[in-house]
């Protein structure tokens, strides 16, 4: 809750209903699994655009058209 909210927990056990963190705690974990769905089908497909691919860099500069120092 420190993370989320920024509030010492002190704070919500003197501020909040039972109900209130109970309501929390549910939103937060439909929350997390919302997004660890989204998560896992972004990881499970393939949709690569095209022409996509991972370069080393001397291949990006040489594609920019920058030499490495003392060649030029």
């Amino acid at each position: 809750m420190l993370a989320e909210w920024h509030q010492t927990p002190e704070y919500f056990l003197e501020h909040w209903t039972d109900e209130q963190f109970e309501a929390f705690w549910q939103a937060r974990n439909q929350r997390m699994l919302a997004v660890d769905r989204a998560l896992s089908d972004t990881r499970n497909s393939p949709q690569t655009p095209a022409g996509s691919r991972r370069v080393a860099d001397y291949e990006l500069f040489h594609e920019m058209g920058i030499a490495p120092q003392g060649t030029a």
